[in-house]
């Protein structure tokens, strides 16, 4: 068992008297309560069979998700993304990430949120926005301000010049004229956010050059 001790978790953690009593630094402690759970399994399948094999505690390596913690954006970062917008390919998507930016900037809305608008979610006589089957199922309207109604009414109006025939009813569409995807969203957002000046720590979650997209951009106070 003092091999296997040793390949759980590759830092120096022991096995004494078959059982383990170092717990691994918190960089490691995630994989390495992984592996252990997998250990416990197999020994505990030996420990039915002979009871001299001792199962691991449950608890001697827990595994407790790390949430994100979300980077605040300030709003000179916000219109260095929005006008970092410029370098991408076709007017038509440059205006539709200029737009879906200043829209999760006002209003805090999730990513997954804004790209299921749909037209008839947008009530811009009212100043309403619907977003609907949000999390948990649920849906809210969001009242928004005038500036934003007349940034919203700006893309739609070129939105419809530049597309004239989309296949899709959603507010914010691609350069071809669909709904956007998280993904191409996302990798959208990295090309346009590794320019910017930003400096963020995140402890216990894989970084991504930065920032993550779905963490949605918020304006400082």
């Amino acid at each position: 068992m003092r091999g296997a001790g040793d390949r759980l978790f590759g830092d120096g953690s022991d096995y004494s008297d078959g059982l383990l009593v170092t717990v691994p630094p918190p960089r490691l402690r995630r994989r390495s309560a992984s592996r252990l759970s997998a250990v416990r399994g197999f020994v505990a399948y030996l420990h039915a069979l002979d009871d001299a094999h001792q199962v691991p505690p449950a608890d001697l390596c827990p595994n407790r998700p790390a949430r994100a913690t979300p980077y605040l954006y300030s709003e000179q970062q916000i219109a260095a993304l929005m006008a970092a917008t410029v370098i991408l390919r076709g007017r038509l998507r440059q205006a539709t990430y200029r737009t879906l930016i200043g829209l999760l900037a006002v209003t805090g809305m999730r990513v997954g949120e804004a790209i299921r608008l749909d037209r008839d979610d947008v009530d811009l006589a009212h100043g309403v926005l619907t977003v609907r089957d949000t999390k948990f199922g649920k849906s809210r309207e969001l009242s928004v301000h005038p500036s934003t109604v007349k940034g919203l009414r700006d893309y739609a109006r070129e939105r419809d010049r530049l597309c004239p025939a989309p296949t899709t009813q959603a507010v914010l569409v691609s350069q071809a004229g669909t709904r956007l995807l998280y993904c191409a969203v996302h990798a959208t957002f990295k090309q346009l956010r590794d320019p910017i000046p930003v400096a963020v720590a995140r402890p216990g979650v894989a970084e991504i050059g930065g920032q993550q997209w779905h963490q949605r951009l918020h304006v400082d106070p």
